[in-house]
């Protein structure tokens, strides 16, 4: 019989629960056995102060029914998010924006609290995954460069096609797409692009001239404006950090283009 223990108050006599692990002392209903419990799910976890917690848990034949009552608003959710998701995607792809696309398995349900969490997980997940892309998608949207203003800078020299341009503060990403656009638009073809930013100059070049070398090219451009880089034939980059040899650069590489061809 206990009267106080660890400041709870209880009546004269008290039932003690003997769970082999832990003896518990008991003020309330209980079953005659544990055994009586069968299997046991926890359903919700609540803080209701320092170290005080309310759990509420279902047992037995009503567990499958209580978690899928739990569990319903955030199906509902996360159902809403895959919609998104995939609609994210077939924009991201008729726009030619890329995002990073991985498998999306929602993870199996079980008869505990364990399915509550990972619903929560996956929840969370898809939330940060929609709101990345979408607003890189929307940023992406805004940063679509005209070809126009770039094509009628082409010079035709033999059956070739040079376009040599400069952008000024277009993302990295932007100004890779701008060159295959206009790579595309082009046949037998070599584009050379300086994008110019607020420190420093990027060169990309992308071509389909057999006798020339981007990589060369782009080197060479970025020595003279005091920077390195290089790549393969077909595709380079590099970058240079004296922004005042830009246009020197340039007309290097015009010079060098038009005397290899």
């Amino acid at each position: 019989m206990f009267k106080q223990f660890f400041g709870e108050k209880y009546e004269d006599i008290v039932r003690v629960v003997n769970m082999n692990f832990s003896k518990e002392l008991c003020g309330g209903c209980h079953v005659k056995n544990t055994a009586d419990i069968q299997n046991f799910a926890i359903l919700s976890i609540e803080s209701k102060g320092s170290g005080i917690y309310r759990i509420e848990a279902t047992t037995g034949d009503n567990i499958e029914k209580e978690l899928e009552k739990t569990l319903e608003n955030i199906n509902q959710e996360i159902n809403n998010l895959l919609i998104k998701r995939n609609e994210l995607i077939q924009q991201a792809q008729a726009e030619k924006i890329e995002i990073n696309v991985t498998d999306f398995h929602l993870s199996a349900l079980e008869s505990s609290y364990k399915s509550i969490i990972n619903r929560r997980k996956e929840l969370n997940h898809l939330r940060n995954e929609v709101k990345e892309w979408d607003k890189k998608i929307s940023k992406g949207r805004k940063r679509v460069v005209p070809l126009e203003e770039y094509l009628e800078k082409t010079l035709t020299i033999g059956s070739n096609n040079v376009l040599i341009s400069k952008a000024f503060a277009l993302e990295t990403e932007v100004l890779k797409e701008l060159v295959d656009r206009l790579s595309d638009k082009l046949e037998q073809s070599i584009i050379f692009m300086a994008n110019v930013l607020e420190d420093k100059v990027i060169f990309v070049c992308k071509n389909k001239i057999p006798s020339l070398h981007a990589g060369n090219l782009v080197k060479q451009a970025a020595q003279i404006t005091k920077g390195k880089g290089g790549g393969r034939g077909d595709f380079a980059q590099a970058g240079g950090n004296d922004l005042s040899m830009v246009d020197e650069a340039l007309k290097a590489i015009t010079s060098q283009i038009k005397s290899s061809l």
